[in-house]
């Protein structure tokens, strides 16, 4: 075996160099910037997870004192079906100061042991004062009920006519659930 010349030797510690600097970048540097990017990818998940966490516990927060507001208040029970006569007893009386008033009543709809009966309630009073406290009445009443529309003209001898729609609604409860049930 022969002595290697200085230029060899040079030559043959710089392949070494390079092996190790090769051998150091692809099994040691690049795995772990991988590795830190794959981290990185995942706390960039966690922390969308976390930020849509919070937002589902404060809504939840939310509707829960939403809920206990609601659990405080008196609320009025629904109606049961049938209760024909007590909206009628219910819309003249608040219907009473009006000039005149019409009632019509539309065909009434079931879904989930709720019906919702529709009156239509063309009115005139004499000032848009009066048709105001009439529309707040029907508005605050004991019956559920929920003022659909409303069209407000005032005539040429300043009354007021009105067309308004109601829609009240009632329980029909004839499969023995409560509305709480159903």
């Amino acid at each position: 075996m022969r002595k290697l010349t200085l230029r060899e030797r040079v030559l043959l510690v710089l392949l070494a160099v390079v092996a190790v600097i090769c051998a150091y970048v692809f099994l040691f540097h690049l795995p772990m910037e991988e590795r830190a990017e794959r981290l990185e990818g995942r706390i960039l998940e966690s922390q969308d997870l976390l930020a849509q966490t919070e937002a589902m516990i404060t809504r939840q927060q939310e509707m829960e004192t939403e809920l206990d507001v609601l659990r405080t208040e008196d609320i009025r029970p629904m109606p049961d079906h049938d209760n024909i006569q007590n909206v009628m007893v219910e819309l003249n009386a608040i219907l009473a100061p009006s000039r005149e008033y019409t009632l019509r009543f539309s065909s009434v709809q079931e879904e989930n042991h709720v019906v919702a009966r529709q009156v239509s309630l063309p009115f005139t009073c004499a000032n848009y004062a009066a048709a105001r406290s009439i529309l707040q009445q029907l508005h605050d009443s004991d019956l559920r009920c929920l003022v659909d529309s409303v069209s407000i003209t005032e005539n040429e001898d300043g009354t007021v006519q009105v067309d308004a729609t109601v829609i009240f609604y009632e329980y029909d409860g004839e499969s023995g659930e409560t509305p709480a049930e159903s």
